[in-house]
């Protein structure tokens, strides 16, 4: 598998902060959840592929009760996996 890492506002570099505050609440505040976003990003969890922020933030934002339980079913499924 290649790595292809995801371009954010910090270079990442090591031993140097990487985690800018102001892109991560930005991607909270202008990120929307959809049923169908959050199952392309559980399968996409699931296959074991990279989540980015953006993804995380579909999560994070995800408000029906339906949906968040298919998102921590998703988890144990993959912990169990692993």
């Amino acid at each position: 598998m290649k790595f292809n890492p995801e371009k954010y506002s910090i270079p990442d570099e090591p031993m140097k902060p990487f985690i800018d505050p102001i892109e991560i609440w930005s991607y909270i505040n202008n990120t929307t959840s959809s049923p169908e976003k959050v199952h392309e990003i559980i399968s996409k969890s699931l296959a074991k592929q990279r989540l980015y922020l953006e993804d995380v933030a579909v999560l994070t934002n995800t408000n029906e009760a339906k949906l968040i339980e298919e998102i921590r079913e998703g988890a144990r499924t993959l912990k169990r996996n692993i």
